[in-house]
């Protein structure tokens, strides 16, 4: 989640299953610990980065998700 999360950072996250559209998440996707930006579009879930480098990722019913809870603060590391 660089430039946002730059490795070696603390995150302050609220433990709970909702969201709203845009938050910052740590989820288990397909059995790996992500934090992503989420977005619902309809019926679908969207993963996205705010690093260009990676492409969003787009969460099918039929995917393995998980929702740990909401980012609600990033302590970066010195």
């Amino acid at each position: 989640m660089e430039p946002d999360v730059q490795e070696g950072s603390s995150l302050l996250v609220y433990l709970q299953k909702d969201f709203l559209d845009h938050d910052m998440v740590l989820v288990v996707h397909q059995g790996k610990l992500k934090v992503k930006n989420i977005l619902r579009i309809g019926k679908e879930i969207c993963l996205f980065s705010l690093n260009p480098k990676h492409e969003p990722i787009r969460v099918f019913e039929s995917d393995n998700l998980d929702i740990i809870g909401v980012v609600k603060k990033v302590i970066s590391n010195p």
